[in-house]
């Protein structure tokens, strides 16, 4: 019997090409409620998903994303990170009575692309509801930034911290974080919010460092450090931490990082439209910090998915060898949010995307060196998280796929003829 509903308690993935740490083996997976019960032979399982010249991975990590800026992809043009940040600015105060629908439908249509390539846990700003309606893992940022569109997460601290909190104690698959942008946009004020929320709250903290040049000569300007050093003056750089871009960090910067045991996630492809440095990855690699990947905002990246944003640094830094590029969006991320996901075995979550092969054959030619070029050419047929399946035989299950792509057709119309 071939699984129809996405409800089912207990199911098995059957015939695939499981990835395992030594690469990939025919194996089926048992799946009951939110686990994986099982990797072998699973025959006597009466619900199946078949996975038949398939290739069977963890689902995957995006851990950087601005959900709710792929409404603005393609609507107007930018030059750098400032000239992007000011337009999206100027856009969300025009279009100020439409900022829930804005948020709304990029986020449901960054979820579908999300989906669409194999990513089951998003690391992103004020995202729990919408994942948790799709049916992936979160990690939803409390944003702190001196920016008029979230000023009131600052002034009115105690109450939008309290119904944030809240919102995501309700939900079962989203968890809270504390998203500081960057020193750019930091007051005072808001690095003392994140000094105490920390301290106090524990939460983990995720900031844009040292992502231009511009912003670096500033800090130094300002305060005589790096902004790595500054940040962990203050007590903001622990094993909780994350730090995103990192373009331009010292070999200083890279010491304090790895003594603080904190995590780097690297958006190459955007760092390279908003013409930012190329992040020093072979150094930070060779330091032995947890590295992960994140595509940063769709409106930014100039790749396809999560993967090709791997592939991209595995051809910028060809001198890395025998290093496993899954991990950067595997087993890493996993590491770094405290969660077992990101590894096809008994007794770690029933996160798991299923790619599909064109013919048998092809898959006697793929070698564990391969895995990342192979899947980046590959569709999605199937896509389960916490149990769930969210796509089944390439169907979503969890949302409206035609009726996202049309509002968000629209509504992209709309914010580029503001730029005409």
């Amino acid at each position: 019997m071939v699984l129809k509903s996405r409800n089912a308690q207990r199911f098995a993935i059957v015939g695939g090409h499981v990835l395992t740490k030594t690469g990939f083996t025919r194996a089926d997976i048992l799946v009951e409620k939110d686990m994986i019960a099982g990797i072998g032979n699973c025959k006597g399982v009466k619900d199946k998903i078949n996975a038949a010249s398939c290739l069977v991975v963890p689902g995957l990590t995006n851990m950087h994303a601005h959900m709710g800026e792929t409404i603005f992809r393609g609507t107007f043009e930018f030059s750098n990170l400032q000239e992007y940040i000011d337009k999206t600015e100027k856009t969300n105060l025009k279009m100020h009575d439409k900022s829930k629908a804005l948020r709304e439908i990029s986020s449901s249509e960054t979820i579908i692309e999300f989906l669409r390539s194999g990513i089951t846990t998003v690391w992103a700003g004020r995202c729990d509801q919408a994942c948790e309606v799709a049916g992936i893992r979160s990690f939803s940022g409390y944003m702190l930034m001196q920016s008029e569109k979230l000023q009131k997460y600052v002034n009115n601290f105690e109450v939008e911290f309290r119904e944030f909190t809240t919102k995501i104690g309700a939900t079962v698959l989203s968890n809270p974080f504390l998203f500081l942008h960057s020193l750019t946009y930091a007051t005072k004020e808001i690095i003392g919010i994140a000094k105490m929320v920390i301290k106090e709250k524990h939460f983990p903290l995720m900031i844009h460092v040292a992502e231009t040049i511009e912003e670096e000569k500033m800090i130094r300007k300002k305060t005589g450090r790096t902004s790595v050093r500054l940040l962990d003056e203050n007590g903001l750089i622990t094993g909780s931490t994350i730090l995103v871009h990192c373009c331009n960090v010292t070999d200083s910067d890279i010491d304090i990082i790895k003594k603080r045991n904190a995590t780097v996630v690297l958006c190459p492809t955007s760092n390279i439209r908003l013409k930012n440095n190329i992040p020093p990855f072979d150094k930070i690699l060779k330091k032995g910090i947890n590295v992960c990947v994140g595509t940063d905002g769709l409106a930014t990246t100039t790749s396809k998915n999560i993967i090709d944003e791997c592939l991209f640094l595995k051809d910028e830094f060809k001198t890395i060898k025998n290093f496993d590029w899954m991990t950067l969006i595997t087993t890493n991320p996993a590491k770094a949010l405290k969660i077992n996901t990101g590894t096809l075995c008994k007794g770690y979550a029933a996160d798991i995307s299923v790619f599909e092969m064109k013919s048998q054959n092809n898959i006697q030619k793929i070698k564990n060196i391969d895995v990342m070029s192979i899947l980046s050419m590959l569709k999605v047929k199937d896509v389960i998280c916490a149990g769930n399946p969210l796509i089944l035989d390439g169907k979503m299950t969890t949302m409206d796929e035609k009726k996202v792509e049309s509002e968000f057709a629209s509504l992209n119309r709309v914010i580029k003829d503001l730029w005409i």
